[in-house]
């Protein structure tokens, strides 16, 4: 309480350790606790996913970090490790003088689109889409309506939807669609994917391979849909590597500025 007091303009980060101080208790006192000493992508899904069921992302420490992981010795995606790290406090946990230039363009992508969702993520109505405790599959989807918040943003919903895998199964198994949650049935959206995929299947003998051209899974830069469409039809979801994932940005439309049919 001191503490708090006497430096309020200081962030102060909790730890819930081995203690299990995770709670409302200290969440008075600071604004945020760290989860989990686990920081691979992969094991936090579940770890946040929990977490999720009573504490909000703002207040839910998470870090991109380096690889191989310090505690699974396992090696993950940067996309994977960013997105994953994005659906909490989102901070890096590494020495930057051992980046590489290519890693730290991407760290420089991943800040720059992380402060244009920040607020749907922290501000925003989770909704639990695949949970990884009962799939091999993890998706969380955040929806804010601005037109109900002070923000200065245009009226409307906004919705971020994080989209992962976590399992060898999707390789001989079919991968349902992701029917979303929250939205308005009757408005368009437009989607968005800011860090498009890097990765693309060759037809011919199915091999995974790097590609300097961005693989949308929408199928293009921009797409837009009706509410109801996604929420029934869903989202097709193509995986092609154990860690893939995927960002999807919805922003609704107003009626007026683009017409479907």
């Amino acid at each position: 309480r001191r503490l708090s007091k006497d430096f309020p303009d200081i962030r102060i980060e909790g730890c819930s350790g081995g203690g299990g101080r995770f709670d409302l208790g200290m969440l008075y006192f600071i604004p945020q606790i760290w989860c989990s000493d686990n920081t691979d992508a992969m094991a936090r899904l579940r770890i946040q996913h929990g977490t999720s069921l009573l504490y909000p992302a703002q207040c839910v420490g998470s870090h991109y970090s380096v690889v191989p992981n310090h505690v699974t010795q396992l090696w993950t995606r940067s996309r994977t490790r960013a997105f994953v790290a994005m659906c909490g406090t989102f901070g890096y946990e590494l020495d930057p003088t051992l980046v590489s230039e290519k890693e730290s363009s991407q760290i420089m992508q991943h800040i720059q689109v992380f402060k244009s969702i920040r607020n749907i993520i922290h501000k925003g109505n989770l909704y639990r889409l695949w949970s990884p405790f009962n799939t091999g599959f993890c998706s969380w989807l955040y929806v804010r309506d601005h037109s109900s918040s002070n923000s200065m943003h245009s009226t409307g919903q906004e919705a971020v939807v994080f989209i992962f895998n976590n399992t060898d199964n999707f390789w001989s198994s079919l991968v349902p669609r992701l029917r979303l949650r929250g939205l308005k049935p009757d408005a368009k959206y437009k989607i968005l994917e800011p860090i498009p995929n890097t990765l693309n299947r060759i037809p011919a003998n199915l091999q995974v391979v790097r590609t300097i051209k961005p693989m949308f899974l929408m199928g293009e830069k921009v797409v837009f849909m009706h509410g109801s469409t996604l929420m029934n039809a869903g989202i097709p979801v193509h995986f092609l590597t154990r860690d893939d994932c995927f960002m999807l940005h919805l922003v609704e439309v107003p009626e007026q500025e683009i017409d479907l049919n």
